[in-house]
């Protein structure tokens, strides 16, 4: 966090922005660069400590939505009893307590990744699933561009409501809910390439 503050303020201050040399991490997180760079006002992005304090923000925000849309998701697979014993647990061990307060980009990065799996969770077809599916696929590209890590979680995605009642049928069905997260990557990985990797 220390390098990716250095090269937030080095971008502000020299208004080179992403093509700052001291940019830590923007080959996998341009998209929450990108956004502090365009939400937040100048006199913040150029001073230590109000840059240090937005971070922080961010974080302990993205933290607090993050839990509440993890016991949705949750709830909407497993029910109501499942659900609050898994965010009681997620959100109270010792790693997400110090890691909730830090400003890591992980944390808006896991919060958008829950509000896509509710939407590519939804059971609904037809029309709701296609404008769900269409809304999930631009909730997990935002998550991607905030933390590419993110894409570990992906299986989850595909897996959490597959048909496990055959080989074929969980094949076919893997293969259909692969389809957004799949064309998710595709994008994050084309941004990456013809946009991030061209500024210098």
């Amino acid at each position: 966090l220390y390098w990716v503050l250095n090269g937030l303020l080095d971008g502000a201050r020299k208004a080179t922005y992403l093509a700052s040399p001291q940019h830590y991490g923007k080959a996998f997180s341009f998209g929450y660069l990108v956004a502090l760079y365009h939400l937040a006002d100048h006199q913040t992005l150029v001073d230590r400590l109000q840059m240090i304090d937005q971070i922080n923000q961010i974080g302990f925000l993205s933290f607090v939505v993050g839990c509440i849309l993890f016991w949705l998701v949750t709830w909407s697979l497993y029910g109501l009893r499942s659900a609050t014993v898994a965010v009681i647990l997620f959100s109270f061990s010792p790693m997400m307590l110090e890691l909730g307060t830090s400003g890591h980009q992980i944390l808006p990065a896991s919060a958008l990744l829950f509000a896509g799996a509710l939407c590519l969770l939804a059971p609904v077809t037809g029309l709701r699933q296609l404008l769900l599916d269409i809304v999930g696929f631009i909730v997990l590209l935002a998550a991607l561009t905030t933390r590419a890590e993110i894409v570990l979680a992906f299986p989850f995605l595909v897996l959490a409501r597959s048909d496990f009642e055959s080989w074929p049928r969980f094949l076919k069905c893997a293969a259909i809910r692969s389809i957004v997260p799949i064309f998710a990557y595709a994008a994050f990985s084309l941004l990456k390439r013809f946009y991030i990797d061209s500024i210098h």
